[in-house]
């Protein structure tokens, strides 16, 4: 694939605190590289494509077959106990599967209690 647009933003998903393993060459199969994809355990999305576009991260779930919203995140559901939240560079966003991939960019999902007031 000619590769015109390459960066790599990374993820974490936090469930009630525990760390979740994003899995090795999610898009990656033998024979084909999604433009989205892993290589390892670290949380490193590599986006390499042949053209400049945003690509989001509702793109990154949908090529790893896994649901993300402000909903659900995986298996785990949002309710009146429980809250997802997203933050980009340390910055709570709202955007949740709309978010853009940038470089560099370190992106947390969080999955826990609603804070008790």
């Amino acid at each position: 694939m000619a590769t015109r647009f390459h960066i790599h933003p990374s993820l974490e998903i936090r469930i009630n605190g525990e760390k979740q393993v994003i899995p090795t060459n999610i898009g990656v199969d033998a024979n084909c590289m999604n433009a989205l994809h892993t290589h390892g355990t670290s949380g490193e999305i590599h986006v390499e494509s042949p053209q400049k576009r945003d690509f989001t991260l509702s793109d990154f779930f949908a090529v790893w077959g896994k649901t993300y919203s402000k909903d659900q995140i995986l298996d785990s559901k949002a309710d009146e106990k429980y809250i997802i939240r997203e933050t980009v560079n340390g910055q709570e966003v709202g955007d949740y599967e709309n978010t853009i991939l940038h470089d560099k960019d370190k992106i947390v999902i969080f999955y826990e209690e609603r804070n008790k007031e």
